[in-house]
């Protein structure tokens, strides 16, 4: 416990002397180029930078106290309101004293990028020193993503905008990367990295295939009454009773005629019968015909076929209707 209080107030006095210099130098320098990194040095009102100002002063005096905790609390407040890359490396400092080595990476990473021309070499490689330390405990990915402009995320959150400017860090461990963009398919993938180790992650992604919507096809035409059936019969009932009258007069014909010498009689039964079949024939198959061709063309085939036997005659007909 000693050796633990003793290593906080040496490293509180160590960062706040070397941050306090940035603090400084962050007044006098010229306001930092912001670039698309996941924090980025966004621009803040006078007095939003007024009130950041005084919180980040009171953050390191709470800081060179070893109060680290206190002392994250008044720097996160000042980092949300205004992100420069002071606020950021006194943050940094206050999370490594707390084991929190993941966001001290990220803000001491911030602090680098944003960090002026100006800023004397000696501090730049304190703060650089900072984030080796910070690095040996975490993970770090390097993503490339295509296109320009997709979304990329880490476990499922948002970790910026391809291309990204710099490592994203992670906690040791098994991670997964998607990147999306609309127009794109997505696409992801899962990389294990251990404590120290730097990873490659690259994901193109390809274009979606446009599924076309189905559109709707005309509604069908409505339904109109069928008459053909009725029709059709009744012209095949008409023929089929000729036939069958005329078949009979053709079976009393031919007895007739076997019978009695005078063959005159007979005669005209067989002619009335062989007319009456005939009539029959062609008044079935016309009206089938007729509706067929001329009122129904597109109704199936209908088929005749006349039969005739040893004690009479007839027709079958048959077909679809």
């Amino acid at each position: 416990m000693v050796r633990r209080t003793m290593a906080t107030v040496r490293w509180g006095v160590l960062g706040a002397a070397v941050l306090a210099t940035l603090h400084a130098a962050a007044a006098k320098a010229d306001p930092p180029v912001a670039t698309t990194p996941r924090a980025t040095a966004e621009p803040a009102s006078a007095q939003a930078e007024a009130q950041a100002e005084r919180l980040l002063t009171e953050g390191r005096e709470l800081f060179a106290q070893g109060k680290s905790e206190a002392a994250l609390e008044k720097l996160r407040a000042a980092w949300a309101l205004h992100r420069s890359y002071a606020i950021a490396a006194n943050l940094g400092s206050a999370e490594l004293d707390l084991g929190r080595m993941r966001d001290a990476a990220e803000h001491f990473d911030f602090a680098l990028r944003e960090m002026p021309a100006s800023v004397e070499k000696a501090k730049r490689d304190a703060v650089s020193g900072y984030l080796q330390k910070a690095r040996a405990a975490i993970g770090a990915l390097r993503v490339q993503v295509e296109p320009a402009g997709a979304r990329v995320l880490v476990d499922g959150d948002p970790a910026g905008t391809a291309p990204l400017p710099g490592e994203l860090f992670v906690e040791p461990g098994q991670h997964a990367v998607a990147a999306q963009a609309d127009g794109f398919a997505p696409k992801g993938e899962s990389v294990t990295v251990a404590a120290g180790e730097a990873k490659a992650v690259s994901l193109r992604l390809s274009r979606a295939v446009a599924v076309p919507s189905a559109t709707p096809g005309p509604p069908p035409p409505p339904r109109v009454p069928d008459d053909r059936a009725p029709q059709m019969a009744i012209w095949v009932l008409v023929g089929a009773a000729a036939v069958v009258a005329g078949t009979y007069s053709l079976s009393i014909g031919v007895d007739v005629r076997s019978k009695i010498p005078d063959r005159t009689a007979s005669d005209v039964v067989i002619g009335i019968g062989a007319s009456s079949v005939l009539l029959g024939l062609g008044t079935g198959i016309g009206g089938v015909l007729y509706e067929r061709t001329v009122r129904w063309p597109q109704t199936a085939a209908v088929g005749v076929a006349p039969w005739v036997g040893a004690h009479g005659g007839g027709a079958c007909v048959a077909g679809t209707f």
